[in-house]
């Protein structure tokens, strides 16, 4: 499903095997989606830790906003916004 993504799902499965398997109603789908989205939490979280450890959370934080939210929030949640 994610290339960067190192779950056993993202290695195993492509994701048009998974799109056919949605598609067609299969549960297998759901039980895979949810798999990934496990391991994907899992390692954000493990990844928070390790950032707070080291003292670099701020950092991770902007990398993880970069990647995956909108510079804009990252904006308003520190009041830059205005």
């Amino acid at each position: 499903m994610d290339q960067s993504c190192a779950c056993s799902v993202c290695r195993r499965y492509s994701r048009a095997y998974i799109r056919h398997l949605y598609n067609t109603g299969e549960m297998l789908a759901s039980t895979l989606c949810s798999y990934h989205n496990l391991a994907f939490y899992l390692d954000t979280m493990r990844q928070i830790r390790q950032s707070i450890a080291l003292g670099e959370f701020a950092a991770f934080r902007r990398r993880y906003l970069d990647r995956y939210g909108s510079r804009d929030r990252l904006a308003v949640s520190q009041g830059l916004d205005s």
